[in-house]
Order: structure tokens, then sequence, then C-alpha cells
């Protein structure tokens, strides 16, 4: 049983180079963005002069270092790979800590499976997913090493919070948390005593997630509030895993609740059994706290949006933990068991995978326009980016791989009024900053009358009106190659 857990880890990488495209919702805007900065800082006067370059920096750096170091590549294998470096860090980073709670290989870790494809990473969110990664990496080492810290492994640690600092801050800040509650119960059991280092080590873990939050609201635009979804939507939003599943999927949803209740189930035999109940209790800690997180976690923070969908993922990887830190009675059922589940999520997330993957790679047909000419995404309010069944908007910036491909200019700039991207415009209009909802809002309302050379609308549901009328008035017309979800406006 020991080789096992590669078997699915296999399966999702197989999985995943099959699909024509990863059909995230960010990644093709990253992909856009990566290769923007590039161009800009080769030739300023690249995709037209629209686009400027701040001074360069750390954080939230990963994703556009890791497509600049696979350039010769095409980018769409690019990203697929990328998605197969956080899938992978993500299953192994999870073994690591599991490894390190418990009572080494064990099938219960098998149950991880039906939560490999989760909802974070069909949104794209790269630089939080590698950074999830790293944080089950650290959590795991904090487990082996925290007693004997200095030397080498304060080097292994520095280079821990470093590469955190090349991703996202939610996972590091859970990765300290978890190393400040792991040295709180060792204090209470052994005294004060002895855990100098251990404190200098979380301190600098804190520091490092408040030299990230500084520098981010320092410089971006807007005030940092809370925002809420409505207590009876988080509660339906968790019971039907919204926060973790990305497909509307009975199926998927029963191999998830299935998995989870045995993880609960063997983590709760654990416990029973007495062996190391204060690291149990403290995955069970996490575990819990994170699956139930959505219920008072905000989906936005300032810049930060999906909040609420950042920690459910964590969560479960924490409860897959518990539930194998000690041996189970019947290896083989379980081992049987948890490998059917896991083969036919996984299965049923790439069936719905390659359906939004073969819509959205059609993009990839249409004839470029000229480059340096200026083009901005739009859609109508509501559904409309969301393909049938997906609970992640695949359809949203799937056009900027069309931009990318023509070294056109998206005006629409989104997410540039941040600080934590390098890149900014550099002469922002009226459809600046805004994702393609907003900006469809302006364009049919008359707000944005000119400044650009074409325009893409994007429909994946046939829901809402269209934006003939808005086009016609400014005088676009749509073009040949449009296809039913996408549709183009030239003059």
């Amino acid at each position: 049983m020991k080789h096992l857990f590669h078997i699915p880890v296999i399966l999702l990488v197989a999985g995943v180079l099959w699909l024509p495209v990863f059909p995230s919702q960010d990644g093709a805007l990253h992909l856009y963005y990566a290769g923007v900065e590039q161009a800009v800082e080769a030739d300023p006067s690249a995709y037209g002069g629209e686009f400027l370059l701040k001074p360069a920096r750390l954080f939230y750096t990963f994703a556009n270092r890791f497509f600049e170091l696979l350039s010769p590549v095409e980018p769409e294998t690019a990203e697929k790979l990328l998605a197969i470096l956080c899938i992978a860090g993500f299953c192994y980073g999870f073994r690591y800590l599991a490894t390190a709670a418990g009572s080494g290989e064990n099938p219960a870790l098998l149950l991880i499976f039906p939560f490999v494809f989760h909802t974070a990473l069909f949104r794209g969110f790269y630089n939080y997913n590698a950074g999830l990664a790293l944080m089950l990496c650290t959590c795991g080492f904090w487990l082996r090493h925290a007693g004997r810290l200095g030397g080498w492994r304060s080097g292994v640690f520095a280079l821990l919070i470093l590469l955190h600092l090349m991703t996202h801050p939610i996972p590091l800040l859970l990765a300290a948390i978890f190393a400040a509650a792991e040295v709180a119960i060792s204090i209470w059991q052994n005294g004060l005593r002895q855990h100098r280092t251990r404190l200098l080590h979380v301190a600098a873990m804190f520091a490092a997630v408040l030299f990230v939050a500084l520098r981010v609201s320092a410089g971006s635009a807007g005030e940092l509030a809370a925002r809420f979804h409505p207590m009876p939507e988080r509660i339906i939003r968790l019971a039907r895993l919204i926060p973790l599943l990305p497909f509307d999927s009975w199926l998927l949803w029963a191999c998830a609740v299935l998995s989870a209740g045995a993880m609960l189930a063997l983590a709760m035999m654990a416990w029973h059994g007495g062996v190391q109940r204060w690291r149990l209790g403290l995955l069970l800690l996490f575990g819990v706290g994170g699956l139930a997180s959505p219920l008072i976690a905000p989906w936005g923070f300032g810049p930060l949006a999906n909040i609420d969908e950042r920690f459910p993922i964590a969560g479960v990887a924490f409860l897959c933990a518990a539930a194998a830190s000690t041996a189970v009675r019947r290896p083989r059922a379980v081992a049987v068991g948890a490998l059917i589940l896991g083969v036919v999520a996984i299965g049923v997330n790439l069936r719905e995978s390659r359906s939004i993957a073969t819509t959205t790679s059609k993009l990839l047909d249409v004839p470029p326009t000229p480059a340096g000419m200026r083009g901005v995404v739009v859609a109508p309010a509501g559904p409309a980016a969301f393909p049938p069944g997906a609970r992640f908007a695949a359809c949203q910036w799937a056009p900027a791989r069309y931009f990318r491909r023509s070294r056109a200019a998206l005006i629409n700039f989104a997410w540039l009024d941040q600080a934590q991207f390098r890149l900014q415009p550099a002469s922002p209009g009226p459809l600046s900053y805004h994702d393609p909802q907003a900006a469809g809002a302006l364009l049919d309302g008359g707000k944005a009358q000119s400044g650009f050379d074409f325009i893409v609308a994007v429909n994946c549901r046939n829901a809402g009106p269209g934006f003939e009328v808005a086009a016609s008035r400014l005088g676009f017309t749509p073009a040949a190659w449009s296809t039913p979800q996408f549709t183009f406006y030239t003059r």
C-alpha cells in the first residue's frame, strides 16, 4: 500500500495534460499580464505603450516568475504545468504534513483526493495555491523540527518564509498561526524554558505576514473593508460545498461528503485511542475550523476576493492528516474505498473541465488583430461568465488569450490598481480597473464612448441581453469569427 498514493497523483497530472487548456477563471489574465510584463521590459512601446512598469518587488511574483521561466513553452502548456505544480505540491505537501503528524504511510491519506480539484484551484489563484502547498510543507517541517531549530534547519525555515513571500500571505498566516499554536501547547505542557528559539522563528513568520500586509494595503486603491455574504447564503454555500467543489454535481458532492465523513470518523477513533492527543487536537482544531470558516470569513477584504473559499481546502488537509494520525483497523478496505471515491471525483472533475476547456480554447483559433490595438472585455450582469454547471467564472477572462496572441492592450486593466501587481496603465480611462460585468454596465449606460478598437462580449449561458445596441451606437458590428459564447465587435 506504500505506493498507492502516487496512483491518483499520476491520474491528476495526466488528466490536466489531456485538457486543451486548463479552464481556470483568472489563469488566462495571469498569462496575459506575464507576457505584457516581459514585453514591456524588453520594449516600453510594446502593446501600444499602454502599460508601465512599477519597480520590481518580491511578493506575489511566483506565478509570473514561473511563466517567465517557461516562456519558450506554449503559454497554455505553461499554465497547465503550473496547475500540475500546484496540484502535486498540494498532494505531497499534505502527505509530508500527515506523515509528520501520524503513523507514517496510512491508507487514510487517500481520502484527500476527492478535494484536490478544488474551487480555489479553478479560480486560477495560482499564487495562493502555490502558497497552500508551501503552508502544508511548512507545518510538516515545524512538527518534525520545531524542537531542534538552528543551523541548517533554521536555514530551511528561512527559505520557506522567502518562498511564502513570493506566493500569497494567507497560507503564510495559517502556517504562522499553526506554529504559534504548537508552541503555546508545548509551553503549557513543559513550561516557558527552552522555547526562545521557537518563539523567535514564529515571530519571524508573523513579521513576514505584517510586511506583506503593509505593502499591499499602502499601495492599493480603495478602503480595506470586509464584505460578507448574508448569513443564510453562507449556510447554503457551505452545505452545497461551494467553497470546495468547483462543479455542481451530486456525484461529486456525495464523494466529498463520504470522504469527509470517513476522515472525521477516523480522527475520532484516533482521539479515543489516546495517541499524541495534543498533536491530534491541533490538527482537528485547524481542520474543523477551516471547514467551518465560510460561516464567519468575509468573501472580500480590500483588494482580496473569494476569501471564504481559501480556508476550507486547508481545513480538509488538516482533517485528513488527523484521520491518518494512527493506524486503521482495516487498511485494505479503507484504501479501496478511498481510491474509489478519489478516482470517481477526479473523473467527474475532468469530464466537466474538458467540456469548458473545449469551449474556451476556441479563442485560440480566432484570427488575431494587428498588434497594439486596444480592446475591452464586457459581460452582462449575472452568471453569464459561468459555464453551465461551473461554480467559477471560466469564461470571464478567457478572451485574454486572444489579447495575448494579438499583443493587443486589454484596457479593462483589471487588478492593476493593486500594489501586488507590477504593471500599471499609462493612461487610465473610464473602463480601467473593472471586471467584464462592470465594464459592460458602463458600456451599456453610455459612459464609455471611445478609446478602444474592438469589444469582446462574454456570454457562456446566453443569459441576459447582449451588447448589440451599445456596440452599434458606437459603430461596432459583430465579426464573422464570433462564437456562441464570445462575440467580437469590430469597426
